[in-house]
């Protein structure tokens, strides 16, 4: 097999783990939105117990802004978040609201709380803290939350994504100060299963394509390049060059050459004089033992 015909199954070759890549992706999300859609389609995940001994408990900023690219990319994907919060204390009341990063800084300023920094794989969390005044004034009289929720029990805010800086925060209702809650984070993007569906077929389209390209390179006539490749004798073989060919002999006895001649030449020509014939077979160089083999075959009667 040739070289070109190689790298053309070489790149089929590639050409089909892209497309195997976008397959296994596409099922993923349709498999992922199936079993999900029974929950409304939110991915959950479930953070270690939530607590603080300050009044609020916040995400550091959460910058949303598609500057430079355009808002609809961030509209598109359809996200949106779901977060709940249960008090471990079942008398208390709490507060999860979503507002403006500049506003919700602002109404926290000069108060004590603890900020999430970073959330591992399992749901740890760290926090920084800020210094303050032990407590706040009660959040639900705030007018600038875009989602917000209050109360005893589970209390459930979901919320569109949208363009911003935005800021998470769980307080107590009134304000206090010390907060032990189970909080859960969800969040869903109405386009998953459009993009799983998109994966899946261009998966397939690019996998039929590879495999055309594979067999073309394994099936295709071969070239005069692979012709030479395939037919390079091994080490220590007579290299044999391709039809059509050409016999190359010599006979080294002047005796068979005469009686060779003699059947493919007419009988008058000067050719089948011994002389003339042994100088033009073997040249002005033929060994005078040749020519006297010669003479003793034409006067025993042999040619």
């Amino acid at each position: 097999m040739g070289p070109g015909r190689i790298i053309t199954i070489i790149v089929g070759a590639g050409i089909a783990l892209v497309a195997l890549a976008l397959l296994i992706g596409g099922a993923v999300l349709t498999i992922a939105y199936a079993i999900e859609s029974e929950d409304g389609g939110y991915f959950d995940e479930t953070l270690d117990r939530v607590g603080t001994a300050t009044a609020a408990i916040t995400t550091e900023d959460v910058d949303l802004r598609t500057d430079p690219g355009p808002e609809w990319g961030l509209n598109a994907l359809d996200v949106s978040v779901r977060l709940q919060a249960t008090s471990v204390d079942d008398s208390g009341e709490l507060f999860i609201g979503i507002g403006p990063e500049a506003d919700v800084t602002a109404y926290l300023s000069g108060t004590a709380h603890d900020e999430i920094s970073h959330i591992t794989a399992g749901g740890s969390l760290e926090y920084t803290q800020v210094s303050g005044g032990e407590s706040a004034l009660p959040p639900v009289d705030e007018s600038f939350w875009v989602a917000s929720a209050a109360g005893g029990g589970t209390q459930v805010v979901e919320w569109d994504v949208a363009e911003g800086e935005w800021m998470v925060v769980l307080m107590n209702v009134d304000g206090s100060a010390g907060i032990l809650a189970d909080v859960t984070v969800g969040i869903q993007s109405g386009a998953l299963l459009a993009v799983g569906i998109v994966m899946l077929i261009a998966g397939g389209v690019i996998l039929a394509i590879a495999v055309a390209i594979i067999l073309a390179g394994a099936l295709s006539r071969k070239t005069a390049q692979d012709i030479t490749t395939d037919e390079q004798a091994p080490a220590g073989q007579v290299d044999r060059a391709p039809y059509p060919v050409r016999l190359d002999a010599a006979l080294d006895d002047p005796v068979v050459a005469v009686a060779m001649a003699r059947q493919v030449v007419p009988g008058d020509s000067p050719l089948l004089r011994p002389h003339v014939l042994v100088d033009r077979l073997r040249g002005p160089d033929v060994h005078r033992g040749h020519r006297d083999s010669v003479h003793r075959s034409i006067s025993e009667g042999h040619l």
